[in-house]
């Protein structure tokens, strides 16, 4: 019997990007938009580990940045979101984290992404 997995906008959940610890980090500024969106991929079945504030506020572009071994869950994650997200190998690994979603300003508004 197979088991039923989470479905959005006709999407199941990807292996890929069950096993990844996730983090969303606020990269435009908003406040609490890292907050916020990590609510709506945890309603589409997707675990959010960790929520930070990046670096700069200045993020035009939104990136998923992804360590070792973690591509494929960073390639599904970008799927998942159905938007134009970079996708580039993180050059210093965060402890704790495989895959890091930097939100920018492209996506303040949120109504075009899938999940």
């Amino acid at each position: 019997m197979r088991s039923e997995q989470p479905v959005l906008a006709g999407l199941a959940l990807d292996d890929r990007l069950e096993s990844a610890r996730l983090e969303v980090a606020n990269g435009n500024g908003v406040s609490r938009f890292a907050t916020r969106f990590s609510g709506r991929l945890k309603a589409a079945g997707i675990g959010v580990d960790r929520i930070t504030n990046y670096h700069s506020f200045a993020q035009g572009g939104s990136v998923i940045e992804y360590g070792p071994g973690f591509a494929d869950a960073a390639r599904a994650l970008q799927e998942r979101l159905g938007i134009a997200v970079t996708l580039k190998p993180s050059s210093a690994p965060r402890p704790g984290t495989d895959v890091r979603l930097i939100l920018g300003r492209d996506l303040l508004d949120t109504a075009r992404v899938r999940v």
